[in-house]
């Protein structure tokens, strides 16, 4: 029988996509119409986020992003605008854990008219 993380990682594959040459990923889970994208704190990437996209996929989509090899602010603003594209993104709730809540704050200042709601967490 399958525990709950691996009946998790079966059911969201990391999704994969390139942004300027270079391989990028993230999981998705949930249909609704507003995506509730989420921003992990220093030392998590996108699975270790699976409890959020696991409680909040009933209601919104949800989206949870890794961090491998991004190198500057403009990587990481293409990465997330190429996914809110991809995943055809119209109403969008940002939820920023830690560091998350740092890139969240810039992202939005960035893009204030893509953004609904900024939801900064630090525990």
């Amino acid at each position: 029988k399958m525990n709950h993380i691996d009946k998790f990682i079966q059911d969201h594959p990391v999704q994969n996509i390139i942004v300027g040459g270079k391989e990028r990923k993230y999981i998705v889970g949930g249909t609704g119409n507003t995506t509730l994208l989420v921003f992990p704190g220093s030392g998590q990437d996108g699975l270790s986020c699976f409890d959020l996209v696991d409680k909040f996929e009933k209601s919104y989509k949800v989206i949870a992003i890794y961090y491998d090899n991004l190198r500057s602010l403009q990587e990481f603003y293409n990465y997330i605008n190429v996914i809110l594209e991809k995943e055809k993104t119209k109403t969008l709730y940002i939820y920023g854990l830690s560091l998350g809540g740092f890139l969240a704050q810039h992202y939005v200042r960035k893009f204030e008219s893509k953004v609904s709601k900024l939801i900064l967490s630090q525990f």
